[in-house]
């Protein structure tokens, strides 16, 4: 494995998908953006899917290290938990900058990408669930982490890009309201 023609692979795959979208993006059409020929691209990778894989790999993991990253600069609960998620959606905002079809890479009907945004889903979760588990005395930790991300999916892909972006940080705020409210009562009330 050549790991420089990968990278010149991705990037060329990267730049077709957004641009043109997931569905008429090639094998030949990254090759020839790649500047190599199709047979190479199949040296690296075993086919588009495998590519798109990566991609959406790459994109997920960065939404990840956002939010563990925002939730790391603070000490208590609620300022971890509020910079987590909104590193989360700013994130996933981020991602959908660069074109048209950005959005593709991390949520799409392709098997390739859903499968990524399914494992995404889960290791969200765990930071999520060590995030309760460090600071809220719970006895049901899944269940909770379930709930959270349920009431937070306006703000996942695929709702969240089919709102306008202006709107969304006063939404967010209120849902940061409203689940703390929550969580912060139920903890007091477990502990009594």
């Amino acid at each position: 494995m050549d790991e420089s023609r990968q990278k010149k692979i991705l990037i060329a795959a990267e730049r077709l998908v957004i641009h043109y979208g997931v569905s008429k993006t090639t094998i030949s059409d990254i090759a020839r953006e790649a500047h190599i020929g199709v047979g190479t691209v199949y040296l690296e990778f075993k086919s588009k899917d495998e590519i798109l894989a990566e991609l959406a790999r790459r994109k997920h993991a960065y939404v990840l290290e956002r939010m563990r990253g925002a939730a790391a600069q603070h000490a208590e609960f609620s300022g971890k938990f509020m910079a987590m998620m909104n590193a989360r959606v700013d994130a996933f905002i981020r991602i959908a900058e660069p074109g048209a079809h950005a959005t593709e890479l991390v949520h799409c009907a392709c098997d390739a990408v859903h499968r990524e945004f399914e494992a995404f889903k889960d290791a969200q979760k765990k930071i999520l669930a060590d995030l309760l588990v460090e600071h809220l005395d719970h006895p049901n930790t899944q269940a909770l982490v379930t709930s959270i991300f349920r009431a937070y999916a306006t703000f996942t892909p695929p709702t969240l890009y089919s709102q306008r972006f202006s709107d969304l940080a006063k939404e967010l705020e209120a849902m940061h309201h409203l689940v703390l409210h929550g969580l912060c009562s139920s903890d007091s009330e477990s502990g009594e």
